[in-house]
């Protein structure tokens, strides 16, 4: 229909009311209340701009049909007006504004709505023609996209960030015309491509281009680009496989800190190939049973007691024999298919506990794996604790491996989750392969797990200078202070075992112990078992006792510092006694910080051999007895005067075979 009405106010109430319904509108500009010109302006403004709008009047002045014509309107008719052209000017009118609606609507399921370049569908159609066009022409596919641009977009804003992309966008339509054949497109994120003849394309020229480019917009910030090529072999092969080869490359390249260009090779085209046919039998393997459960127990480096073990997924293909996990856990934590394995290793495993208690066995705590793909499903917490309630077992024989670098996506949801993980449900909670990622004090401090894994990979390989074995030990003491062990996995060698012991590690995993091995061999170990074991962990529970050592409450503080002669609580840790907290008296006379016993030390608190003795033996006493012990001995001073010095050490308590002992120097002139 068309509207016809000698008032705007009114017609503009038509519009309202009727919507898309209106195709056209006659308008005379001499009207009450709203004369023409006005409602030209006011449809400006609503949703009903596009409605062509042809005006009719009685005055011919060119004047005025410019005005009318600049205002807005499709076309301008002077009256009297013969009905057939007025239909067929109407007409002309309608199909004009028609045409240009469906060009709008074509545009935008072309183009991305925030760069305006092609979207990933288009580009990939385009790309497609263009290749079957010029068979005989040799392309190159180039994917590119910003290292780390998470990062980014959390420091600059996603506002900031969507402006650093439209920037990329306009170099990509600068540098349009330099080429013969062109295509290009952003795909997703920050994720650009775009497609050359392979005879016009140069590294330099590109990647110097971009690095200008970024630089001239942030010259503060390191913005890492990486371009992953490929040079395509077949022109009709699928666009979709072309992207993912230079996707393959890209990822190359981000393994690697100081490259910024990777090229798709025949490496990578047999991965491709093994992932093409992994991805092809996931689904019947699952169905089938083919993913079956090993266990590697983990054992106490104080007791040689095995305590619990990690459920580890391995595929035994029917051909194939058994397939690693590394050949297939990359591929299916990016398609998404670890989704479905998860569950299926929870179920199983929850499973066979039950069937383990029905045997009269007393298993163990088994940990299982939850993915990064799995831990950011918004029911997770409800999946764990249907399936514990469904195979009737105690929560906590089913431990939960989250790893360090998915509760850094997001700390604060992550929080939340272990809290309903632990406090609601029951379940122990490891952050595994701690110190891989980019983690910080802040994550043990505020995200509340309960254990703490670490890979022996970290202290091994060029550390030369012991900085990895110095790192883990610091982090061994630290985490018994917030009353978490930490068990190491990967333990191959004795003397990985013995430096582990040494450091006072509680619990290792790995080949030197036990190798992952089937239900059928882990059922032997829990049969033989020795009864009653103790619970788990339990020697390294947060204690009150040392709770209040590091508390900042100043009534506590005051009273320690009444004691008018030096004391503290110390620790002692591979012959060394250091302070954990001392009173002023002890800092005046001997400065904060400085150990209480160590030879090697300028600043050694005791250098004689004799007080060292003394000390140590007092140490001892007060473990063995459980109560203080105290030592005298008497020495004159340079003047010559009688000087008394007591030793007091009382033993407090221990934590992960860290023992704590209250200790005092007394003086006195006699």
């Amino acid at each position: 229909m068309y509207a016809k009405h000698p008032m705007g106010k009114k017609l503009l109430e038509q519009l309202e009311k009727y919507g898309t319904s209106i195709k056209a509108i006659l308008l005379d500009l001499i009207m009450p209340v709203m004369d023409g010109h006005t409602f030209l302006e006011e449809v400006k403004k609503t949703p009903h701009a596009d409605v062509p709008v042809i005006v009719l009047t009685g005055a011919n002045d060119p004047e005025v049909e410019e005005s009318a014509l600049k205002d807005g309107a499709s076309d301008f008719i002077t009256k009297p007006y013969q009905p057939t052209v007025l239909k067929r000017r109407l007409q002309n009118a309608i199909d004009h504004s028609s045409l240009a609606t469906l060009h709008l609507i074509k545009h935008m399921a072309e183009h991305d709505a925030l760069t305006d370049l092609y979207n990933r569908s288009f580009f990939f159609e385009e790309t497609h023609k263009m290749l079957a066009t010029n068979p005989d022409m040799k392309f190159t596919f180039i994917r590119f996209d910003i290292e780390h641009f998470r990062n980014l977009n959390s420091y600059w804003g996603d506002e900031g960030g969507n402006q650093f992309l439209k920037y990329l966008a306009a170099g990509f339509r600068q540098i349009e015309e330099q080429y013969s054949h062109i295509t290009y497109g952003r795909i997703t994120a920050d994720v650009f491509c775009l497609c050359i003849p392979s005879a016009e394309y140069n590294e330099d020229k590109i990647l110097n281009n971009i690095l200008i480019e970024i630089n001239n917009y942030d010259s503060k910030t390191f913005i890492k680009p990486v371009l992953g090529v490929y040079e395509i072999q077949d022109n009709l092969a699928p666009v979709e496989k072309i992207y993912t080869r230079a996707s393959a490359a890209a990822q190359r390249c981000k393994q690697i800190h100081t490259q910024y260009v990777c090229y798709f090779d025949e490496k990578m085209s047999v991965d491709e190939a093994d992932e093409e046919e992994i991805i092809s039998e996931m689904k019947e393997a699952l169905e089938t049973g083919q993913f079956i459960a090993y266990y590697q127990p983990k054992y106490s480096l104080k007791t040689d007691r095995m305590y619990g073990a990690e459920a580890l997924v391995r595929w035994n293909h029917p051909e194939k024999g058994l397939i690693p996990p590394g050949k297939f856990i990359p591929i299916f934590e990016k398609n998404g298919f670890i989704k479905d394995l998860d569950q299926y290793m929870w179920n199983t495993v929850a499973h066979q506990i039950r069937i383990w208690i029905d045997l009269g066995y007393e298993p163990t705590p088994i940990s299982v794996n939850i993915s990064r793909v799995s831990i950011n499903n918004p029911d997770i917490v409800e999946i764990m604790a249907d399936i514990v309630k469904k195979n009737n077992i105690p929560a906590s024989l089913l431990n939960l491996e989250i790893t360090e670098s998915a509760y850094m996506d997001n700390p604060e949801i992550m929080t939340d989750i272990v809290n309903n993980f632990k406090k609601k449900n029951g379940f122990t909670v490891m952050m595994d392969d701690f110190g891989s990622g980019y983690s910080s004090l802040n994550t043990l401090k505020n995200i509340p797990v309960d254990v703490l894994k670490i890979d022996m990979k970290f202290i091994e390989g060029e550390d030369r200078e012991g900085k990895g074995r110095i790192i883990l030990s610091s982090v061994i003491r630290m985490a018994g202070w917030l009353g978490m062990p930490v068990i190491v996995e990967g333990v191959e060698e004795e003397y990985q075992s013995n430096f582990l012991r040494s450091m006072g590690c509680g619990y290792i995993q790995g080949y030197y112990y036990a190798k992952p091995m089937p239900v059928s061999e882990y059922e032997k170990i829990i049969r033989n078992q020795v009864k009653g074991i103790p619970e788990p962990f339990e020697e390294v529970k947060v204690k009150e006792d040392a709770a209040v050592l590091w508390t900042q409450d100043a009534k506590i503080q005051a009273i320690f510092d009444q004691v008018h002669f030096p004391s503290g609580v110390c620790t002692e840790d591979h012959g060394k006694i250091y302070p954990l907290l001392v009173n002023n008296a002890y800092i005046d006379k001997y400065g904060y910080g400085t150990s209480i016993i160590d030879p090697e030390e300028k600043n050694s608190l005791i250098k004689e051999e004799k007080q060292m003795q003394l000390l140590y033996r007092l140490l001892e006493k007060s473990f063995e007895e459980k109560t203080e012990a105290i030592e005298s001995r008497e020495e004159k001073d340079e003047k010559g005067n009688l000087i008394r010095t007591s030793g007091l050490v009382d033993y407090m308590f221990s934590i992960n075979n860290q023992r704590v002992y209250f200790f005092a120097v007394i003086e006195q002139k006699q």
